[in-house]
């Protein structure tokens, strides 16, 4: 490689590259190749070197331009200051360049890696540049004018010197640029050539101030995101940090190969191909699409990273275009992929990104909105199956030194949580949060911090404003049942956590369109246990229990009730909870004959629910006093009907004996067979009457006597409004 010394001359014009042939050259409209863009001899790797030096920039062809601008401007009769390359040769010209103007410090990093031989990363970002947008050669020459303020303070003064006094700030105007690119005013290729759909203002490589004065004398700068990226500094804008982040593009460990997620990495990466912008869609809670739409990124992309853009973040108006703008440039000079998502609601408007030349997938759950003029190609991603979750439960306790030192643990455990619908990032979350509380506490991590850590990963407090969350804390032992309904709510949770095994792999899924769910009806009397065996339910099943408040979601208006529902239902995906309808004759009633407009539009909600009922793929109870005031399409379509009855004489003591609980101090004289035989109340009224007399027990801390118990029991009915003989309420010991 030639050296920049104090003996090295300008080239010869037959050596020289000029930018432009003449002053009415009449370029042609098409792409520079390598063979037709302009070739350095030894004179001109000696001008490279020189010119490399001089701005810093070690990008051969761009420095070489840069030298044949300032030629062409010395051709103009412009004096140019060349002491960086006669550091004593044209000492007559300094008078007339700014003092600022100094020679360059030979420590530059550009002028050392001429020196000492070495490539550099930004080395041809010129030449990848013009063959990503595909700009031809007017096109070039204009960029290079329009850029050499910003590399060199020279150009500055030296356009100042060309447009007189009126100069923009510095920047070359139009009319200035077109001249020394050698492109006529009145050729039509000067104004197509920066027009807005032009390659260089369309892909955000020159701006101009297309309000301001006539065309030749609007001022043309390239931005400064375009500028580094040639002078080889990569960096997101702070602006643009604020709504994406660089990501790189690595396998996710946790998921197998040849898993569910491999048909559609190859669809996807196929479209791409193609150069089909794809939307891959979530159908579940499963939160698939996002590694789905990296991966398929990485097979395609010639990066390994690739720009994630929050669509949330996204501010709206000029602003948000602006940043449109921004991201595309920036995955067009990286020449990476745009990953998008996920896709919030209301969904802005993409069709900027969805017609971007680059590689671009979008993720998220919601249907692509039908009024866009620019839609994606919708790719659905597939369920997590059970195989594929116990894979990942494997993968995320592998990483845990507790759970390794254990492998007949961590499989017993992979096994248990697999029917659990967490996505991948929740199973990562539930493991971590599970070691963090146990290394808190100083034990070693075990299943019941995992079955907490799993519960809390996938839990809200509430589900859009319109449930109740209740923890679940009540075991089979609380519920006091006779056989058949006992042997019901098993078959409940049997359904509940095999439904994958039978729906998907024995294929075994009815049609019409029914979701995974398990929806069951219980009926019977108040304080029959209804509202408890949900809680048992969700007990069993290690998920929360949401109740839902039917204040917050019936509403007088017409068509508020099925909105409020519907946002019910979604938020209720995203989570693994049970969802309880109690007294849910009001919502699921049956419906009636039509005879004015309000028996109508309650059909419509009683029609709407069953439908989304039907659809849903969670666990749903509802709950009913009265059997036959719901209606029957209803518990046709539901996989148990179980009823609560009243319990009998054996289970009424069995439940006093609950109720009392094995804490609670005692007289002897208690008799639960009297209680039990005298009094005919449900499991809900038998605990409330114990509540009550332990109170009354409380006041003089001492043990529940009988007597606590038969004035706890005489109130209770009377609140329910039942009559009252006293004779019963005789207490045998006399107090």
């Amino acid at each position: 490689m030639a050296v920049c010394d104090d003996d090295c001359q300008a080239p010869s014009n037959d050596t020289t590259p000029d930018v432009g042939s003449g002053p009415h050259r009449t370029p042609t409209n098409r792409s520079a190749s390598a063979d037709e863009r302009p070739t350095l001899g030894n004179g001109g790797r000696e001008v490279t070197a020189c010119a490399c030096a001089r701005t810093g920039c070690p990008d051969p062809e761009l420095s070489a331009r840069l030298f044949q601008l300032l030629s062409r401007l010395e051709h103009l009769d412009m004096p140019v200051d060349r002491r960086a390359s006669f550091p004593g040769g044209e000492a007559a010209h300094s008078s007339t360049l700014p003092a600022s103007v100094d020679p360059v410090p030979s420590h530059r990093p550009g002028e050392r890696a001429l020196r000492n031989g070495t490539a550099t990363p930004s080395s041809g970002r010129l030449s990848a540049l013009v063959s990503t947008f595909g700009l031809d050669e007017p096109e070039i020459a204009l960029l290079i004018v329009a850029l050499a303020p910003d590399v060199d303070i020279r150009f500055r003064d030296l356009y100042a010197r060309l447009d007189g006094p009126h100069t923009p700030g510095g920047r070359v105007t139009t009319g200035t640029a077109l001249r020394l690119c050698g492109i006529s005013a009145v050729h039509g290729i000067a104004r197509t050539v920066l027009c807005p759909s032009g390659r260089l203002r369309s892909g955000g490589l020159v701006e101009t101030d297309a309000g301001t004065g006539n065309y030749l004398g609007r001022p043309l700068w390239v931005p400064d995101r375009v500028t580094s990226h040639l002078l080889g500094h990569d960096t997101l804008s702070e602006r643009l940090r604020e709504v994406a982040e660089l990501v790189h593009l690595t396998a996710d460990p946790a998921l197998p190969e040849g898993g569910v997620l491999d048909e559609t990495v190859r669809t996807v990466a196929s479209l791409l191909t193609d150069g089909h912008p794809v939307y891959v869609r979530d159908t579940d809670a499963s939160d698939l699409a996002e590694p789905a739409a990296r991966a398929a990124l990485a097979r395609v992309g010639k990066s390994d990273e690739v720009l994630h853009l929050r669509l949330d973040r996204m501010p709206s108006g000029p602003d948000g275009d602006a940043l449109l703008t921004a991201v595309v440039v920036e995955c067009r000079l990286r020449g990476c992929g745009l990953l998008v998502g996920p896709v919030p609601e209301p969904p802005p408007d993409t069709s900027r990104l969805i017609d971007a030349p680059v590689p671009v997938v979008v993720f998220g759950r919601l249907p692509w909105p039908h009024h866009d003029r620019a839609r994606p190609l919708v790719v659905d991603c597939p369920r997590l199956d059970v195989p594929t979750r116990m894979h990942l439960w494997r993968a995320a306790l592998s990483e845990n030194r507790d759970f390794v030192a254990r492998p007949e643990l961590m499989d017993a455990l992979a096994r248990e949580m697999a029917p659990r619908r967490l996505s991948p990032r929740q199973i990562r979350a539930a493991v971590h949060d599970c070691a963090r509380h146990a290394r808190a506490r100083r034990v070693r991590p075990g299943a019941d911090e995992l079955r907490a850590a799993a519960t809390h990963a996938r839990g809200r407090d509430s589900l859009g404003g319109l449930t109740r969350l209740v923890r679940p804390d009540r075991r089979w032992t609380d519920l006091v049942l006779p056989c058949e309904p006992l042997e019901q709510l098993r078959d409940l949770i049997r359904r509940a956590r095999h439904r994958d095994l039978v729906l998907n792999e024995w294929a075994m899924r009815p049609g019409g369109g029914r979701g995974h769910g398990v929806t069951a009806l219980f009926s019977g009397p108040s304080g029959t246990g209804k509202t408890l065996a949900a809680e048992v339910l969700a007990h069993d099943l290690g998920v929360d229990l949401h109740v839902i408040d039917l204040s917050t979601v019936v509403d007088k208006y017409i068509g508020e009730t099925e909105k409020r529902l519907e946002r019910l239902f979604t938020a209720a995906a995203d989570v693994d909870a049970l969802l309880l309808f109690d007294e849910a004759d009001a919502l699921f009633g049956k419906r009636t004959a039509v005879k004015d407009a309000h028996d109508r539009y309650a059909n419509i909600e009683t029609a709407y629910l069953l439908q989304r009922l039907e659809a849903f793929d969670g666990v749903a109870v509802l709950t009913t006093n009265f059997h036959g005031n719901v209606d029957p399409a209803f518990t046709r379509r539901l996989d148990h009907v179980v009823h609560f009855p009243a319990p009998d004489a054996e289970q009424r003591r069995t439940l006093w004996d609950v109720a009392l609980g094995t804490v609670l101090p005692r007289a002897e004289d208690i008799d639960l067979d009297r209680l039990a035989d005298v009094f005919d109340l449900t499991g809900g009224d038998i605990h409330c009457c114990a509540v009550s007399a332990a109170y009354r027990a409380a006041v003089e801390r001492r043990p529940v006597t009988m007597g606590d118990l038969i004035a706890a029991t005489r109130a209770e009915m009377r609140k329910l409004g039942r009559l009252v003989d006293e004779a019963v309420f005789t207490d045998p010991t006399g107090r």
